[in-house]
């Protein structure tokens, strides 16, 4: 009995096959079509064909759920790598947060989130005015989180738009995350996704040394905020361990609003240096 061209072609197919990691449905367009031109599987050969065969060479289908979207994607592997998982789910896509410090080996911190992000479009900023009343109003109402959160291999991926920057201070390593800089200033501005400034705070004061303020200044900068993070990213790095000497450049973009590092609590601190609302007392002096 005459063979087919996918039992003669098989080891050429499976190689070629296996030699992209991870798969969307596109993808598998594309390889088809590239089989078909390069003659190696039939053209009369359909798509729904050339799946079912893939899935019996081993191919597997993972599947995520965002803002009730199921996003779908094809791998060899029998468990596929959440991380490579997460990176393929939008293009220009970056590990931030705390989620690039342990990317870095510096901790191990929520290690049961995957947090990723793409940046939106380079847009203009709000020119809304920015008064007490709307902070005071804003920090006195619960936080929103983003709804785009699945979960695959027992972590949850929270996929996260930060404003454009230019990706200021993310960095290429065996993936692209976020400078230890930058994802402290992500942590800061989406402290609702930890369970209180404080923690962020012990998480960084270990990490002090490998910390660059003038980087941190810059991404702050970059983000061009309406809210008056400055004077917050230079409370939490003198909390850090950083002298006022140090911070001069974020003192002196110092605003005559008052601002909060915590959404909604009942019992704030005032520091009149920077202006800042705060939640420290419910640490211990020793902590800090």
């Amino acid at each position: 009995m005459r063979k087919s061209l996918l039992e003669v072609n098989y080891s050429k197919i499976e190689s070629i096959a296996r030699s992209c990691y991870l798969y969307n449905h596109e993808q598998l367009g594309v390889l088809f079509n590239q089989l078909k031109n390069d003659k190696i599987i039939s053209k009369s050969l359909s798509f729904i064909g050339f799946y079912e065969f893939l899935l019996k060479m081993g191919l597997e289908k993972f599947e995520i759920t965002l803002n009730d979207r199921h996003i779908s994607r094809f791998s060899f592997d029998k468990q596929v790598d959440t991380f490579r998982f997460a990176l393929s789910l939008k293009k220009g896509s970056f590990f931030s947060m705390s989620t690039a410090l342990n990317l870095h080996g510096y901790s191990n911190y929520r290690s049961d989130f995957v947090f990723v992000s793409c940046e939106l479009s380079k847009r203009g900023r709000d020119h809304d005015i920015l008064s007490q009343e709307n902070i005071d109003n804003a920090f006195h109402k619960p936080y929103r989180r983003t709804q785009s959160v699945g979960k695959l291999n027992d972590k949850n991926i929270v996929f996260l738009t930060p404003k454009h920057t230019g990706k200021i201070a993310v960095i290429n390593a065996k993936f692209p995350i976020s400078s230890i800089n930058r994802a402290l200033v992500e942590m800061i501005i989406n402290v609702q996704y930890f369970r209180t400034s404080l923690e962020i705070i012990q998480t960084f004061i270990p990490l002090k040394s490998k910390i660059d303020v003038d980087e941190v200044f810059n991404v702050v900068e970059a983000f061009d905020l309406i809210y008056p993070y400055f004077q917050c990213v230079g409370f939490y790095l003198e909390r850090i361990g950083f002298p006022k000497e140090e911070l001069v450049a974020f003192k002196e973009k110092l605003t005559n609003l008052k601002f909060y590092t915590d959404k909604n609590q009942d019992d704030y601190l005032f520091d009149s240096y920077w202006q800042m609302f705060h939640v420290f007392h419910l640490l211990s002096s020793n902590a800090l």
